[in-house]
């Protein structure tokens, strides 16, 4: 399945942020309570956690009803909905085992360890099922892949690539480090599973 993996700090997250509320083609899917969730065009800011990123172009989100059932269809997400059935992670939307129109983002943040007393950048990433369910009906469109693709273009271009751990690990490069999050390795830091 698709993942690019990150390294990004506070600072960091700004730019990612700013970048995917400039896309009009994402909606984020936040909670409004217990089961209950809407779309929103943009966020203002972005903490360590997991976020569900629509593309709405995508088509409408499916509406689980459980594993027996067929899905319904969200009517308007951005008028919200109630969830008929939850996932495994009550915290997080649920449309069944991977829905194509959706990409997730997984913030993990910035710490000092008390032991070392060194900084650590979590290991962020954008990931997506992808065409992982289309020998069973459940494909991406082309305009969600030209999406997918467009957003890494703009990490890589927005980022260098570093080792797992950070550039002084001595290992192959792997994970895209946004510029305070190098900045931060230059000076010391490590990169890891915050």
């Amino acid at each position: 399945m698709p993942w690019l993996p990150i390294y990004a700090d506070e600072s960091d997250c700004s730019v990612l942020l700013d970048h995917l509320n400039h896309l009009e083609e994402i909606a984020f899917i936040v909670s409004g309570g217990m089961g209950k969730w809407f779309a929103v065009n943009q966020l203002n800011s972005l903490k360590s956690g997991r976020y569900c990123l629509w593309h709405v172009s995508s088509g409408p989100l499916p509406l689980f009803r459980g594993a027996s059932e067929s899905p319904g269809q969200i009517a308007n997400p951005f008028e919200g909905w109630l969830e008929v059935k939850a996932g495994a992670d009550s915290s997080q939307p649920y449309f069944g085992a991977g829905h194509p129109g959706v990409f997730w983002l997984n913030v993990r943040g910035t710490e000092i360890h008390h032991l070392s007393g060194l900084a650590s950048i979590g290991l962020s990433s954008f990931e997506w099922v992808g065409n992982h369910y289309k020998s069973i009906g459940s494909s991406a469109t082309p305009e969600t892949e030209k999406l997918w693709k467009s957003l890494g273009r703009w990490v890589k271009k927005s980022t260098v690539k570093v080792p797992r751990g950070g550039p002084n690990q001595g290992t192959s490069p792997e994970i895209w480090a946004f510029p305070n999050a190098e900045a931060r390795f230059e000076n010391g830091a490590i990169g890891g599973n915050v």
